[in-house]
């Protein structure tokens, strides 16, 4: 029994040593590191018949890569997969190095829920760190579906197996950072051969990302280059076409670092926000660097997703200090290549500039001649072969052929100048061609220098300019006829009095700097007589006359005449003057001039005496054996004609000179007309402004937004304001004295309706009653643009209307009052006779009966005195009276009344004395009946009285705080009989008002229920 144990560990051992062996050989085989580890976690898992083995390898940001090998499959099957250690978990349990053995995962749940799902079925679990250096790399564990219990053993051995695995981790590395040195290093020493040998950035920059991307082991590589205020993407490797190809300054990774300079290493990208990512690009983790020469940032070179055995894996500093050394190598080679393109470029623009000159010299039509110092010809294209006629054979190694004898010496001069290095430009001189022609030619003659800045030639360009002086002449001359035109046509519209533009017409048509004719007349035709007649005439009546006015005329020029022409009175009291006045020919005839008229075109007429249609009566009359006439034609009609003769100088009429003034007497006919109009206008329009400011009425015009553009004098005089401050001025504010347009005006409905209307309004700004027109103004479109009011004031009218009605209506009352009164009157006296006997014999109840009779009886006597008061007519004795001093005695007089109910009287008189000539008695009794209603009406208020001048009126207002008087019953307060009140007669105010109009005065009322009562009271005062 002993012996089979011994045998058994035996085995064991010698199991162990063959499993250390293999290990042993799979860590130092020249595999890579993921078959290293595949082959390990297989052996381990067969050879100590475990449920799984499996490897783990910490990363970097908590992630574990696990090769797992089940011992009941083969190699093939090995799995893969990735744990994520969130809270460091794992790497926690592994801090202190020391294995971790478990018989059964269900005492402790939260280490089996640690790893891998397919670990979750296992029960029992023996792990032992991958330590290098101190620190746990990772782990190698085995796992059971079953409980076991692990033996130190095997403990042990898994303790060999990891440091196996530890060291072929490193070789591994180690490997890898030789190779990746190995790369960076053919890569750099590739990227020095890039260059000298690619010359053309576009291959340069794919070049440099595909080889950068393959020693870093990257998923993707983009180059990009600073244009302007943007990156632009010029090569990419290894990502998708979708990856924008502009981006601004700043944004993304690639942009903060072209905009800053600083390298970027991006470990997560997932946390970084949208703007910081460089748009289209899908990866997880970057690295992004500068290029840059000679400290001038000129673009960026950024890589993506770095991959090692396992996947994608994060960049190192290591990483990012090599892609700066690359980035440096590479903008050496951008550099030199975009130096390259520009030198080709420049070469592509000197061969095609050559070209260009010589197809420029060759096909020039100027001459295009070069020499040698001494004058000899080197050169002759086609245009010196066209100009001066010789062929390149013929002059080519001569002097100059060209150049006439006459000129050499001056074309030494030239010479000399050209050897001292000057630059002889666009002189025009003369050359000879080669059949002896001379020529104008514009030349240019300027220095060739060698390369040692030596003059070793002379270039010569010369153009043929004979057609061009000629054309400069002609232009010259038709300049000077058109300047003198437009002066003319300047002179005859700067003026719209007929009489002056005609004198200028003329006087321009005689004057030496104008036309230069001796003598003008200017007819015009006359539709109601059809006869043309002479209007005006200017010019001399003889030789002397002419010298003299010549004379006079030295050192005056056509404008400082026409100035005073325009300035000065017109004054045309001459002899040709008043000659043209008296030529009237009829236009139904064959003569010249109503041919002229009728033919509407110019005749020049050499010899009067030979021309069968020149009446022998304008020879007589004019004298002239020569002369030319112009119809005037104006919108296709002839208005009239032009004479002009040269009956003193003797000088020919030429048909030019016709037809210069045939050029001319379009713009006289159109100035003559428009003067005519200007007449016709400025007569209609000085009768309307008469017609205008003689209605009596307002009149005044307003825009569309109502805003007053004229007025006539009754605006004027009404408002008391000058016209200035009126116009410009809005309407409602002026007539209305309000800030915004007033409802009642009838204005409103010609802005809605765009219609006339007429309304009759009382305005309290203007203090009367008006009838207002309003008419909508439209223009030629049918567009409104404003409205003509017509207002009229009917206010004398108006009161005298309703004085008649009132009248009217208080003679019929007082004819009725007055029968009534005289039929109750009788009776009512016996009435109250027999009740005071009754009252003074009876006693008790029946005393008292009679005694409200009496009292009654008494009421109706008064109601009768006071409706006899009023229909009866009295007599006014009217006075000069102090109104101040009338109101102080009524306010003396009511004062107890008004302290019976508690009101106080508040007096504002005028400073100044103020009279009226007025019956004070009958004044008093109208005033004091208002006090009265207003008393009745206040209580325990306030009761003012106001006096001022008006103009020629002396106001009283009377203002009480009282209970005011309704809306409706304002219309009637002034009627007879009308009362609010229990107990009143309605006869006060009727009785007040009569009195106050019996003084040619009235009386106003304005009121508020709640709010108290104005009345105010306007009576003539005194004049002197």
């Amino acid at each position: 029994m002993a012996e089979s144990t011994r045998n058994k560990k035996h085995i064991d051992r010698a199991s162990e040593t063959d499993i250390l062996i293999k290990v042993a050989q799979t860590a130092s085989s020249a595999l890579d590191l993921r078959k290293i580890l595949d082959t390990i976690s297989f052996i381990v898992a067969r050879s100590l018949e475990k449920d799984i083995c499996c490897i783990c390898i910490f990363k970097p940001e908590n992630k574990i890569i696990c090769v797992q090998a089940s011992g009941t499959m083969d190699q093939d099957a090995i799995n893969v997969f990735c744990l994520i250690d969130r809270d460091a978990t794992i790497e926690s349990i592994f801090r202190n190095l020391q294995p971790v053995v478990i018989s059964d995962l269900r005492d402790m749940p939260e280490l089996r829920a640690a790893f891998c799902s397919e670990a979750n079925e296992m029960m029992s679990i023996a792990a032992v760190p991958v330590v290098r250096d101190s620190v746990a790399i990772g782990i190698l564990m085995v796992q059971t579906r079953d409980t076991c219990e692990y033996e130190q053993n095997e403990i042990d051995l898994l303790t060999i197996i990891s440091h196996n695995i530890s060291s072929a981790i490193q070789n591994a590395e180690l490997y890898r950072n030789v190779k990746s040195q190995l790369d960076e290093l053919r890569v750099i020493h590739e990227i020095g051969q890039a260059v000298t040998s690619i010359l053309n950035i576009d291959e340069l920059f794919p070049y440099i990302c595909r080889e950068v991307s393959n020693v870093f082991n990257v998923t993707g590589c983009i180059l990009r280059l600073i244009e302007g205020d943007s990156l632009k993407v010029k090569a990419s490797y290894g990502l998708l076409d979708s990856i924008y190809q502009e981006m601004d300054l700043g944004k993304g990774i690639a942009g903060q670092v072209a905009l800053t300079g600083k390298p970027l290493l991006i470990d997560d990208l997932s946390v970084m926000s949208e703007d910081q990512i460089d748009p289209g690009v899908d990866a997880t983790t970057a690295v992004c660097v500068p290029l840059t020469i000679s400290g001038n940032k000129i673009g960026t070179i950024a890589l993506y997703d770095k991959k090692d055995e396992w996947g994608v894996t994060t960049f190192t500093e290591e990483d990012l200090n090599s892609l700066i050394t690359f980035a440096s190598a590479s903008s050496i080679a951008i550099e030199n290549a975009r130096l390259y393109n520009i030198e080709i470029e420049r070469e592509k623009e000197v061969t095609q500039t050559k070209d260009y000159l010589k197809s420029l010299i060759d096909y020039s039509a100027d001459a295009i001649i070069t020499t040698d110092i001494a004058g000899n010809i080197t050169s002759w294209n086609k245009g010196a072969e066209n100009i001066y006629g010789f062929t390149e054979d013929e002059v080519k190694g001569t002097f100059l052929p060209m150049i006439p004898a006459f000129l050499l010496e001056e074309e030494k001069i030239f010479m000399d100048k050209i050897r001292q290095k000057e630059t002889l430009r666009n002189m025009e001189t003369i050359r000879q061609t080669k059949n002896g022609r001379l020529i104008e030619v514009s030349l240019t003659l300027s220095p060739i220098v060698d390369s040692s800045g030596n003059v070793s030639g002379i270039s010569g360009i010369s153009r043929d300019i004979s057609e061009k002086k000629m054309v400069e002449k002609e232009l010259i001359r038709k300049n000077q006829e058109l300047s003198r035109l437009f002066f003319i046509n300047s002179v005859v519209r700067s003026t719209l009095e007929l009489d002056k533009l005609l004198q200028m017409v003329l006087t321009v048509v005689t004057m030496g700097d104008g036309l230069g004719f001796n003598r003008a007349i200017l007819f015009l035709v006359d539709k109601s007589e059809n006869q043309l007649k002479g209007k005006m005439g200017v010019g001399p009546a003889s030789p002397e006359e002419a010298k003299n006015i010549w004379l006079s005329m030295e050192g005056k020029s056509l404008g400082a005449i026409i100035e005073e022409i325009e300035k000065g009175p017109v004054s045309m009291d001459t002899h040709l003057d008043r000659l043209s006045h008296s030529l009237m020919i009829g236009l139904d005839g064959d003569d010249i001039l109503c041919r002229c008229v009728n033919e509407k075109r110019p005749f020049n007429i050499p010899n009067a005496k030979m021309e069968p249609s020149v009446s022998p009566y304008i020879i007589q009359m004019l004298g002239a054996d020569s002369f030319g006439i112009v119809p005037l034609i104006s919108r296709d009609k002839v208005i009239g004609l032009i004479w002009v003769d040269n009956l003193f100088t003797g000088r020919p009429i030429k048909d030019e000179d016709l037809q210069f003034l045939m050029g001319f007497s379009s713009h006289i006919a159109s100035a003559i007309e428009n003067a005519r109009l200007f007449e016709n206008v400025s007569l209609a329009r000085s009768e309307l402004k008469n017609i205008f400011e003689s209605i009596s009425d307002m009149v005044y015009f307003t825009d569309h937004e109502q805003t007053i553009k004229r007025v006539n004098q009754a605006v004027v005089n009404k408002i008391g304001r000058p016209e200035y401050e009126i116009v410009g001025r809005k309407c409602y504010e002026i007539f209305h004295g309000k800030d915004h347009p007033w409802e009642a005006c009838p204005h409103h409905k010609s802005l809605e309706t765009k219609r006339s209307h007429i309304g009759e309004i009382e305005d309290p700004h203007l203090g009367g009653t008006f009838v207002v027109s309003n008419s909508p103004i439209m223009d030629s479109a049918g567009n409104f643009v404003g409205t003509v009011h017509i207002s009229r004031d009917i206010t004398e009218l108006r009161n005298l209307r309703e004085r008649v009605t009132h009248s009217e209506r208080m003679a019929a009352l007082g004819e009725l009052a007055a029968r009534v009164a005289h039929e109750i009157r009788n009776p009512l006296i016996s009435i109250g006779g027999f009740a005071r006997r009754l009252e003074k014999k009876l006693s008790g109840d029946i005393q008292e009966y009679a005694r409200i009779i009496v009292n009654e009886v008494s009421r109706l006597e008064n109601i009768l005195k006071e409706i006899l008061g009023f229909v009866k007519t009295a007599r006014i004795n009217k006075c000069s009276v102090d109104v101040n001093e009338l109101m102080n005695d009524i306010a003396d007089f009511v004062t107890p009344q008004m302290d019976e109910k508690n009101n106080t009287i508040v007096r504002e008189l005028y400073k100044e004395p103020i009279t009226a000539v007025i019956d004070p008695d009958k004044m008093k009794d109208a005033i004091l009946n208002i006090f009265t209603n207003a008393c009745q009406a206040t209580d325990c208020g306030t009761l003012t009285v106001r006096t001022w001048q008006q103009n020629n009126e002396a106001v009283i207002e009377l203002v009480d705080t009282g209970q005011g008087i309704r809306e409706d019953d304002l219309k009637n307060i002034f009627n007879p009989f009308f009362t609010t009140k229990a107990q009143g007669t309605g006869l006060g105010l009727a009785v007040a008002h009569k009195i106050i109009q019996e003084h040619n005065g009235k009386i106003k009322v304005e009121s508020e229920w709640g709010g108290g009562t104005s009345f105010k009271i306007y009576l003539p005062v005194e004049t002197s």
